[in-house]
């Protein structure tokens, strides 16, 4: 994985959310929020969802392969990588970043978005 990536932070995804709140209207927004999706937890979930998903492609792992050694449902890594906040299971995503050995990522997100990092389980202060 390539660390020339920026990793965005907390208040680099409110400017995310406020673009696409921007293009896609009060409606669109309001219409998430009856169906509770938090866009922002979603925005900065997406940055480290995204880099799990490059990650295993990089290493051309199939999420089947990975599910019988993790043990780890496959529907699980689906939501993991797709950003299905509500579906994501911090034990699974915390094992899924170990698998991948890509912690120093982890922390970094966390670091950098410790709202929905400690959400997730990944409090950086903790270590």
């Amino acid at each position: 994985m390539t660390k020339s990536k920026r990793i965005p932070n907390s208040k680099d995804v409110r400017e995310i959310h406020r673009a696409v709140k921007g293009l896609m209207g009060p409606g669109f927004m309001k219409l998430m929020e009856e169906y509770g999706v938090d866009a922002e937890k979603t925005i900065s979930f997406m940055i480290l969802s995204r880099y799990l998903k490059e990650e295993r492609e990089r290493r051309s792992l199939t999420l089947k392969e990975i599910s019988i050694v993790t043990k780890i449902p496959q529907y699980r890594l689906r939501a993991i990588e797709n950003a299905s906040v509500s579906k994501v299971k911090p034990d699974h995503l915390k094992k899924y970043i170990s698998f991948l050995e890509i912690g120093d990522v982890a922390r970094e997100w966390a670091e950098k978005n410790p709202k929905v990092g400690r959400e997730f389980g990944l409090d950086i202060s903790q270590d």
